[in-house]
């Protein structure tokens, strides 16, 4: 029969449909011809397993593999042995190509959803996508920039973000934004003489773990921090003189903590000359 969604390893014995999925009874086209064991090519047909894998969606339904799989008993050890599955994974009971659809997936997608349309439960989902990531990081080439940025995301609780700030990339995200693992991944830095600066928040484990792994940089504190803390200030003070000034006074102000909020760019006539009241 027609091998419909082809895999050149295996041929299609039936088929069937409903509304929602697709199922083909597939067999492995190079059954096996040894024992894999001890070698011995005397074997007899033990049974057949008939396991179920998933598969890339096909026409917007789900697909099901139910696999004619020759068990066989070896005569000369007498171990039992099965066909091979090439393109599979006997693991997660899946085709090599939907773990990498999956994995491409979930992205983008929450994990319920890419679950929902392939057919899997979404522990299955979340393992293969952990999987994928595994590989991918192994594979990952970490570049020393010149200019690190250390900073924060919340996910779920916050965690460290280092960026190459001069090639606006990520280099990582830490399970912590603790002292401890951000002194770790510096400490691995390949060729740390390479960093120069770094760019960073207030917050003092980062400080402390730069100053250890990287005495020589300079450090620069990001300037949305600094900009918050000199508005935070300049509001004190307003609010100080605030309290001096008479009612009608206070009212002429009403809305000064926006005319200090501003830049000096966006100031009309009429506000640079309040301000300089």
């Amino acid at each position: 029969m027609l091998n419909p969604f082809n895999l050149p390893d295996w041929l299609v014995e039936a088929w069937e449909q409903n509304s929602h999925d697709y199922r083909f009874t597939i067999r492995c086209k190079t059954p096996i011809a040894c024992c894999p064991f001890c070698g011995g090519a005397d074997l007899s047909k033990h049974g057949i397993l008939t396991p179920e894998f998933r598969d890339l969606p096909m026409h917007g339904k789900r697909v099901g593999l139910l696999i004619q799989r020759q068990r066989y008993r070896c005569h000369h050890c007498r171990r039992t042995c099965v066909d091979p599955t090439p393109g599979l994974d006997d693991q997660r009971r899946v085709t090599e190509r939907l773990k990498i659809f999956v994995a491409q997936q979930v992205l983008t997608r929450p994990f319920t959803a890419v679950a929902t349309e392939v057919g899997l439960d979404e522990k299955t989902v979340r393992a293969v996508f952990r999987e994928a990531v595994d590989a991918w990081d192994r594979t990952r080439t970490l570049v020393t920039p010149k200019i690190l940025g250390i900073d924060e995301v919340v996910l779920g609780q916050p965690r460290c973000v280092l960026t190459n700030v001069e090639e606006q990339t990520l280099l990582d995200i830490l399970p912590h934004r603790t002292y401890e693992p951000v002194l770790a991944y510096l400490t691995h830095l390949p060729q740390p003489d390479q960093v120069q600066w770094v760019t960073m928040n207030m917050w003092r484990p980062y400080r402390d773990a730069v100053h250890r792994a990287l005495p020589h940089v300079s450090i620069v504190v990001d300037k949305f921090h600094v900009l918050r803390m000199a508005n935070a200030a300049l509001d004190t003070v307003r609010k100080q003189v605030r309290t001096s000034l008479s009612p009608k006074e206070r009212r002429t102000l009403m809305h000064d903590r926006f005319l200090l909020l501003r830049r000096a760019h966006e100031l009309a006539p009429m506000d640079q000359m309040d301000l300089c009241q």
